[in-house]
């Protein structure tokens, strides 16, 4: 009997499987097809690559435009995959054009510093090798910022962002990994940010009424929610993203039960986990880029 592994994980599959092992199994180990996304889904991949080219080319008074064309593509992107709720597909895109316009408005984002912008990784965490892509690093008075740009509905519980994986394994590979450029050169920084960010771009869409929150026009607040993150916390995270990887490699997954009955809210595989919709197998591409045939003994 043979079955896929996972050889150089991702942050996204550790939030995947501490979410739901079932899901990440799904996802990243048997390479279904999600049965359907969301038009949130799009609004943040929208948004990320328009905030990658504006910073890229500097096309800040262009930021809308750029903002049509990445929504353009990102919807087209998986025409495999329905997308669950259609009839918001619009309404989104306004707010999305409103969020890029706010963002390329600001001074401190048009003045910014940007060392690296969606840069690519690789670092081994105890005997693991991790990959992923950080959104953007900033230098800021000398020092290494970390901003990782969230399109989110609300802005987490602090509990929540003092343990999430994916800033801790973004902020050791700052200090101890390498990115990787297009051209397959490499940088090694050796430096531990001096701040992380939850960016939380939702906070440029102004409100379109005045109310107990703010007035009508007015932003929603301050976009730079910061992480608590130590280089000691890196040092105690390594024994935990072990045990966790242990689990996946292991082939322990099952359904949370926390999560059952809410299901339908963050995951995009409860018909093959019920079994009531045959799973849609990738033959190939990104999910299945960090997987490596094993033979099960």
């Amino acid at each position: 009997m043979s079955r896929k592994t996972i050889e150089a994980f991702r942050a996204s599959v550790l939030k995947a499987y501490v979410t739901c092992p079932m899901m990440c199994r799904f996802r990243y180990v048997d390479g279904y097809i999600p049965e359907q996304r969301s038009s949130g889904l799009i609004r943040g991949s929208a948004l990320h690559a328009a905030v990658h080219t504006i910073h890229r080319e500097s096309l800040f008074k262009d930021s809308v435009d750029v903002l049509r064309q990445k929504w353009d593509e990102a919807v087209a992107e998986e025409p495999e995959v329905p997308i669950s709720d259609e009839d918001k597909l619009e309404g989104q895109k306004a707010d999305a054009e409103e969020i890029i316009q706010g963002y390329a408005s600001k001074k401190y984002n048009r003045d910014a510093d940007v060392v690296l912008s969606e840069a690519r990784f690789t670092v081994d965490i105890g005997k693991h090798k991790f990959t992923g892509t950080i959104d953007q690093i900033r230098r800021k008075n000398g020092a290494l910022q970390l901003l990782d740009f969230k399109s989110d509905l609300a802005v987490p519980e602090d509990s929540y962002l003092a343990n999430d994986y994916q800033f801790s394994i973004y902020s050791y590979a700052m200090r101890h990994g390498e990115f990787i450029f297009d051209d397959d050169t490499k940088l090694i920084l050796k430096e531990f940010p001096s701040d992380l960010f939850w960016y939380h771009l939702r906070h440029h869409l102004p409100y379109k009424k005045s109310g107990k929150w703010g007035k009508a026009g007015d932003e929603r607040g301050d976009p730079f929610i910061p992480v608590n993150r130590t280089e000691a916390d890196l040092a105690r995270i390594e024994h935990e993203i072990s045990q966790i990887v242990r689990g996946i490699k292991m082939g322990c997954f099952f359904k949370s039960p926390a999560k059952i009955g809410s299901c339908a809210g963050f995951c995009s595989y409860t018909g093959v986990c019920s079994g009531t919709v045959e799973p849609r197998k990738r033959e190939s591409g990104a999910e299945l880029a960090d997987m490596t045939e094993l033979v099960a003994t």
